[in-house]
């Protein structure tokens, strides 16, 4: 079983000792946006900056977009997703299959989003930006969990 490994108190989308299936559906899990870096550590190297301390992430992706580009118009059955802005700016639209709950938000530099899965999404690139995903479930063309639901922007 997967177990998800908390070590800051209260942090967006972390239930201690949860797994990532009972994350999904638990009411405890805060996921959404994440404002800020939990840790930072500073020195005359340089800057380390501690996005997220829980998961058991499957696949990571990197890219870049246009100004303008929208990506997402899909939810998952099972699959979390951490998404984060390395440089540029966001928005995000999201709909909750199951609550109806519509929600908009933004992102800038260094800012993340923790997605449910049953959350249809849309982002929207807003500059030019470089991004960094991650999933709980590693795609499988065969049983790809990604299903099309187009979201107004």
């Amino acid at each position: 079983m997967d177990r998800l490994h908390v070590r800051v108190a209260n942090h967006p989308g972390a239930i201690e000792g949860a797994s990532m299936s009972e994350a999904k559906s638990s009411s405890n899990v805060k996921f959404g946006k994440i404002e800020k870096p939990e840790f930072v550590r500073e020195d005359a190297r340089g800057v380390f900056k501690e996005m997220l301390s829980f998961g058991d992430w499957k696949n990571l992706i990197t890219g870049t977009m246009k100004k303008g580009a929208e990506m997402g118009h899909h939810y998952h059955n099972h699959t979390i997703v951490f998404f984060m802005v390395l440089e540029g700016s966001v928005e995000i639209k999201t709909f909750n299959r199951l609550t109806q709950e519509i929600k908009k938000d933004s992102l800038t530099t260094c800012q993340a989003y923790v997605f449910r899965p049953e959350e249809v999404r849309v982002i929207r690139y807003l500059t030019d930006s470089q991004f960094i995903l991650m999933k709980s479930h590693a795609y499988d063309p065969k049983n790809p969990d990604l299903i099309d639901h187009r979201l107004d922007s």
